[in-house]
This record gives C-alpha cells, structure tokens and sequence, in this order.
C-alpha cells in the first residue's frame, strides 16, 4: 500500500478509489480503508437508520457499502477535483445528480481512518427530469410544461433581485420587475 502523506501517491488513490467503485469492486473499494475506520455520512442515516450516520471499522463499512451498491445499481462517480492536505485529502465527484465532496484521513500506511462525506442538493430541474426519467409514461408535453414553470419562476426571482441601475439598462422600472416578478409562475 502506498504510503499517502506522499503527495506523490495522492492521483494514484483518487483514480484507484474512483476506479473501484465504478467497476463495483467492493474489496478494491475496501482495500483503501483501515480497519478501525470511522466514516460519516448522511447516507447511512437513509440506508441504516442510525441517526448518527457513522460506521464503525470494516466490517460495517462493508456491509453498508454491500447496501448502498443494492440500492443504487446505477451508481457511478465522476472525479471532478482533489485537494490535498496533510495526512489527508478531499475529493469532489459526482455521483449521478449529486454533487459529493469527501473528505479522508490516512494512516502511516495510506489507508483511511476517518472519511466525512457532505452532499449538494441536486436543482430542482435536475430532480424533475431525474423523476421524470424514472416514471416514463409522463407525456412529454407535461414534462416540458413543468420545465418552463421552473425556469420562469428562476428567472422572476432574478428579476426581482436586480438593482435599478441594471433595471434601467433592460428599459425596466422596480414597478415593472416587481409586476413581472408577482406572477404566478403559471402564467406568462
């Protein structure tokens, strides 16, 4: 094992890390994990139920890891960014919609002992097609419809939040946003 307080060792673990998970290899997933680990997520919370949402040691991790992969068939992760620090580094991927950073401790030996995994909130037209992909029979019509209330109710907020200089630019009044603005997102 690689010893990762060596910055030279660092691109070696997030491409491995990445890689093991995307090939759904659960002991190349482990491999990277000390026994006595400690991993925090609000995933466990989802999967286990432990209002805590940390593992503790190998063990569990496996089993947890063993549910999450059942859970989602599709998962895959997306290397986006890794910041290094001391003993430690934080990786930025995406998984599916989400956007994920996790943050680990290593050991003398390369391996994690604590890992803190933080999730984005994927945007709401994000979680619309992610739902509209799971129910197909939705008539497209409807789903287009949903798309362009979303936008236009983002594009009143906005509107509302611009300052009279920029107002005046577009050849618009405060009255005239907040108007504009006021609309229910249903109508046009």
């Amino acid at each position: 094992m690689l010893n990762r307080n060596c910055t030279d060792s660092f691109p070696r673990f997030a491409g491995d890390w990445i890689d093991a998970w995307n090939n759904r290899d659960l002991d190349g997933v482990l491999a990277h994990y000390a026994e006595h680990v400690r991993f925090t997520s609000p995933i466990v919370v989802k999967i286990t139920g432990r209002a805590n949402g940390t593992i503790q040691g190998r063990d569990e991790l496996r089993a947890y890891f063993t549910q999450g992969l059942q859970a989602f068939p599709d998962l895959r992760f997306e290397l986006l960014a890794e910041a290094r620090g001391i003993g430690g580094t934080t990786l930025v991927y995406r998984s599916g919609e989400r956007l994920v950073c996790e943050t680990v401790r290593f050991d003398e030996f390369g391996r994690i002992v604590e890992a803190h995994a933080y999730y984005a909130e994927a945007p709401a037209a994000q979680r619309l097609r992610t739902f509209v992909a799971m129910v197909p029979r939705l008539p497209g019509r409807m789903v287009e419809m949903l798309l362009t209330w979303l936008e236009r109710e983002r594009e009143r907020r906005q509107l509302a939040a611009l300052d009279h200089h920029l107002l005046r630019d577009i050849g618009l009044t405060r009255c005239d946003a907040l108007e504009e603005a006021g609309k229910p997102f249903w109508r046009e």
